[in-house]
C-alpha cells in the first residue's frame, strides 16, 4: 500500500521458540503472538548474522556482510550504502530510530529525524507526525543478562570463567552447573515485558488511527543459546540461528511459510510493500522480495548465508550456508570448516570425514562454491572503522563483548 507507515520491531536475542507462535506447548501467549498471527509467519527465519550489528546491518541494507563489511561494533557502512533510512527518507517519510546506543552508532550519519533508545518520548512525537513514518524499534531486554538479580552469597572469585562482570560470571555458573531453567525464566519475563511495550506502540497507533495503515516486522537479530563451551551467541548454534519472524499489514493474509527465508530479503520486501523502489539501487541487493512466497505455505529450499564469528574464535570471519537439510560452516580469512546435516532442529556433528549421500555431496560443492564468491567479494573490500567512545567501550565490556 503506497504511503503506508512501517514499524520495525527487533527483539534483540529473541529464540523463536520462546514464543507461543512457535512453541505453544512451552509458551504464554502474548501480545507478539497476537500481533504476528494477524499477517505471514515465516516457520525458518534466519538472520544475516549470528550477532547484533552484522544482522542489523543485513536487515536494513539487503546486503550480506561481504557486501556491508560491519563485522564489529567499530566498523560503519562504506560509503554510498543506501539503507532503509536513505530508501524511505527520499519517499517522503518521516524516520525513526530507536536502539541501544551501540547500535544506533551504524546509523548516526544517516536521515533520520527521530532518535533515541526504546523508551524515548520522541519514538511516540514521530508516530504522531503528519507524514507517514518509518520506524525501527530496537529492545535490549531480552538480551543477555535478562533482567538477572545475582545472589549476594555468589562468589565469582571462586569461578574462574573469566568473564568482565559478575553477571556474566553468575550466568555462566548457571550454565555450568545445569540450572539453566533460572535463566529460561527470566529470559521468559523480559519477553513478556517486551510483549507489553509492543502493545502499548499498537494502543497509541489505534487511538491516532495509525493501526490499519502499518506494516509490522516482527522479529528479532539472533537467538540465543545456554550451552557449555560456547558463547550466548555470536555462534552457528541452532538456538542462535532461528529467529521469529512474522510481517503483517494492510492486504497481507493470515499464512505461513515453511521454506528458509533470510532478513536480507526483509527490505526488499517492504520497499515494495510500500510501492517505494529505487531500480537502479536496489538491482545491487543480495535479498529478494518475500511477497511472492507469501501465501505459498510450501515451495522451494533457496540457500541462506550467515556471518559473524564462531563461538571464541571472535577474531575470525565465518559464514554459514544453509538451506532445510545441509549446513557449511566455513571461515573466510583462514582454512576451516565443517559440514552439518540438519533433522528438524537437531545438527549432527562434522561430516566432512564421512561418506555423504549425493545430496550432502551437492549440497557442500553448491555451498562451497557460494563460499568462495563471498571470500573474493570479501577481499576486495576496506574495512571502515571508527574508534568506540570510552563511555561504549564501557558498556560493551560488561556485556561481554570487549
Amino acid at each position: 500500500m503506497k504511503r503506508a507507515n512501517v514499524l520495525w520491531i527487533s527483539i534483540d536475542s529473541l529464540r523463536k521458540d520462546f514464543l507461543y507462535t512457535y512453541a505453544p506447548q512451552l509458551n504464554r501467549h502474548t501480545f507478539l503472538d497476537e500481533l504476528a498471527g494477524q499477517g505471514c509467519i515465516f516457520d525458518n527465519a534466519f538472520p544475516g548474522g549470528n550477532w547484533t550489528m552484522p544482522s542489523h546491518a543485513s536487515m536494513f541494507t539487503a546486503l550480506d556482510a561481504t557486501s556491508h563489511m560491519i563485522w564489529s561494533w567499530q566498523h560503519r557502512f562504506p560509503p554510498g550504502t543506501q539503507t532503509a533510512f536513505d530508501y524511505f527518507h527520499r519517499s517522503g517519510y518521516v524516520s525513526g530510530c530507536f536502539a541501544v546506543p551501540p547500535l544506533a552508532a551504524l546509523f548516526s550519519e544517516l536521515p533520520i529525524d527521530y532518535v533515541g533508545q526504546s523508551d524515548a518520548p520522541n519514538l511516540f512525537k514521530c508516530l504522531e507526525d503528519p507524514k507517514p513514518f518509518f520506524v525501527f524499534w530496537h529492545t535490549f531486554n531480552v538480551h543477555y543478562p535478562y533482567g538477572i538479580v545475582v545472589p549476594r552469597d555468589f562468589d565469582d572469585a571462586k569461578s574462574d570463567y573469566d568473564l568482565p562482570s559478575r553477571t556474566l560470571n553468575y550466568l555462566r555458573h548457571l550454565i555450568l552447573t545445569g540450572q539453566t531453567e533460572i535463566i529460561r525464566d527470566s529470559y521468559r519475563r523480559e519477553v513478556q515485558q517486551a510483549a507489553r511495550f509492543v502493545q502499548g506502540l499498537v494502543t497509541k497507533l489505534k487511538r491516532l488511527g495509525k493501526f490499519e495503515n502499518t506494516y509490522f516486522i516482527i522479529t528479532a537479530d539472533h537467538g540465543e543459546t545456554w550451552l557449555k563451551g560456547t558463547t550466548f551467541h555470536n555462534n552457528f548454534q541452532e538456538g542462535v540461528l532461528r529467529v521469529p519472524l512474522a510481517v503483517t499489514g494492510p492486504g497481507i493474509a493470515r499464512s505461513r511459510v515453511a521454506s528458509p527465508v533470510s532478513q536480507t530479503d526483509l527490505l526488499p520486501t517492504v520497499l515494495e510493500l510500500c510501492e517505494v523502489s529505487f531500480d537502479e539501487e536496489t538491482a545491487a541487493f543480495d535479498g529478494v522480495s518475500l511477497l511472492p512466497r507469501f501465501n505459498t505455505p510450501s515451495g522451494d529450499s533457496p540457500h541462506v548465508v550467515i556471518a559473524g564469528p564462531d563461538g571464541g574464535r571472535a577474531r575470525h570471519r565465518y559464514l554459514g550456508i544453509r538451506d532445510s537439510e545441509w549446513m557449511l560452516v566455513t571461515a573466510l580469512n583462514h582454512w576451516c570448516e565443517s559440514f552439518h546435516r540438519i533433522a528438524g532442529e537437531e545438527v549432527s556433528t562434522n561430516l566432512l570425514d564421512t561418506s555423504l549421500p549425493e545430496a550432502g555431496r551437492r549440497a557442500l560443492e553448491e555451498f562451497r562454491a557460494v563460499a568462495e564468491r563471498h571470500a573474493e567479494r570479501l577481499l576486495g573490500k576496506k574495512d571502515n572503522l571508527t574508534e568506540l567512545s570510552s563511555t561504549t567501550e564501557k558498556k560493551l565490556r560488561a556485556l561481554g563483548y570487549v
